[in-house]
């Protein structure tokens, strides 16, 4: 979003005049958010937009989409002649996005951030993964999703292919601390700040061996986090605070799954991790009012090669990952109110 609205190139500048023609119009700077839901024609004709968690609201401009879509002149549902060429012989056109940087030889993962019932037992290391929570009152069903990425060159540190059954592996503090910074975050309810470096207090991983058939190694995985941040930043509808008043936030898990590497190819095969624990606190945009302790959980599983799992993490430009780019990004809190 920060590229699609402060950028210069084709697409952007395309963004841009949407966004002026719908809700986020009236010369609003570059720098304030046009996020919300868009409904295009190929040709660019806007056909309804909005910015609203409302379901009957976004049911609305749906269809009046629809209507619109309807009543559009054929030569107005499709893409120019020379456009859609264009798209033909360099999908990517030249733009360089997060998403360039896809790791298509390394490790995919799925993250499904979501609230739990209060009083849900402790998970035991290796039991299989819970079932999805009913939604109840107080909105214990709500969820989020996100994308891990790890490259190529970092696979054999999660799970090392000459690992012999029974023996364990210690997976690198680094690799373990950017789930625990970037994808063990209280984002269920909607954006919140990334952990900094300082914030980890515990980022173990450990995986054992179970056996090997064929090619395929079969391991277990399980371990410990802890990340707790103390800053006196604005929380979520709150007013600013006095010069010097420390909020918290903070996530707790344990560790549990399993993963089946196929390393004759050096790819998984399955990749199933789930982090189970508490969340506290808040941040400015993540919808937490209430600041107290509730159940979390977090889901990674093996994200599928298709377009729509190609979705950039949300903190990859903090990965420190070498010739990452496609745009910046504000993930890191703040040290005072703004």
């Amino acid at each position: 979003m920060f590229r699609l609205q402060s950028g210069t190139d084709a697409e952007c500048v395309l963004f841009q005049r949407l966004a002026e023609g719908s809700f986020a119009g009236g010369g609003r700077a570059a720098h304030r958010t046009r996020q919300g839901i868009y409904a295009v024609a190929p040709s660019g004709r806007l056909l309804g937009a909005l910015n609203s968690l409302d379901p009957e609201r976004v049911a609305g401009v749906l269809e009046e989409a629809l209507d619109a879509w309807a009543a559009l002149p054929e030569e107005d549902r499709r893409l120019a002649p020379d456009v859609a060429e264009r798209v033909a012989l360099a999908p990517w056109g030249g733009v360089d996005r997060f998403e360039s940087s896809y790791p298509r030889d390394g490790l995919v993962l799925r993250a499904t951030f979501r609230d739990l019932p209060e009083g849900l037992p402790e998970q035991e290391p290796g039991a299989p993964a819970l079932p999805d929570p009913p939604a109840t009152p107080d909105d214990r069903g709500l969820w989020n999703l996100d994308f891990a990425w790890f490259r190529a060159d970092e696979l054999a540190a999660l799970v090392p292919p000459d690992l012999e059954p029974g023996a364990t592996h210690r997976v690198p503090p680094a690799l373990v601390e950017r789930l625990v910074r970037f994808h063990l975050v209280d984002s269920v309810r909607g954006q919140t700040w990334a952990f900094d470096a300082r914030d980890v207090e515990r980022a173990e991983l450990l995986v054992r061996a179970v056996s090997r058939d064929d090619g395929r190694l079969e391991v277990r995985l399980e371990g410990r986090t802890r990340a707790v941040s103390r800053r006196p930043w604005r929380t979520y509808g709150g007013k600013p605070r006095p010069a010097g008043t420390q909020h918290e936030r903070g996530v707790v898990t344990r560790l549990s799954g399993a993963a089946t590497l196929d390393t004759a190819a050096g790819r998984f095969e399955r990749f199933d991790l789930l982090a189970l624990g508490e969340r506290w606190g808040g941040s400015a945009f993540n919808g937490r009012r209430d600041g107290a302790a509730s159940p979390f959980a977090v889901a990674f599983r093996r994200a599928r090669p298709v377009a729509a799992e190609r979705v950039a993490p949300a903190f990859l430009a903090l990965y420190g990952w070498p010739g990452v780019s496609g745009g910046g990004c504000a993930p890191l809190e703040p040290d005072a109110d703004d």
